[in-house]
């Protein structure tokens, strides 16, 4: 359980690790962003940037995608 989050915080942690993980089995950004639930891949790219303070384009390269 994570303490001091806020619920809305904790559902967008969720979407992030689901876009990540349907990324990392070959989905292009744009369409795990919007299964995972997102408006569109730049509302993930913010959110991203927002929840973890590292931009989409730094996950991916350090992910080696």
């Amino acid at each position: 359980m994570i303490v001091g989050v806020s619920l809305m915080s904790y559902i967008q942690l969720i979407q992030l690790e689901y876009v990540y993980k349907e990324v990392m089995q070959g989905k292009s950004i744009t369409e795990a962003a919007l299964e995972g639930g997102f408006s569109s891949s730049s509302h993930f790219a913010y959110v991203c940037k927002k929840i973890t303070g590292i931009s989409i384009s730094k996950v991916m390269k350090i992910a080696g995608f």
